[in-house]
């Protein structure tokens, strides 16, 4: 992600088509960004492997607090990217 949030903290968790948490990536294993930072990559406690979602619609949920969101960006292994 692409954010200020230095003097707060964004968390990010991961919906279903139903808006229910995805195991693994709700907003309890999200390991929020508490700083102001261009390429900051959001990782979740545990696996936290974004490859096992590939392929299945997801949703994002920001979790913001004192904090600004500029862009999001989906990196793949090979490096393409997939931007909001």
């Amino acid at each position: 992600i692409t954010a200020d949030a230095a003097s707060g903290e964004i968390a990010v968790e991961l919906l279903d088509e139903a808006d229910r948490p995805l195991d693994g990536f709700d907003i309890a294993s999200s390991i929020a960004c508490r700083k102001d930072s261009i390429r900051h990559e959001m990782i979740w406690k545990g696996d936290g492997d974004l490859a096992v979602l590939a392929g299945r619609p997801v949703k994002l949920k920001f979790h913001m607090s004192y904090a600004r969101l500029y862009s999001f960006t989906f990196v793949t292994d090979s490096g393409s990217t997939t931007s909001d």
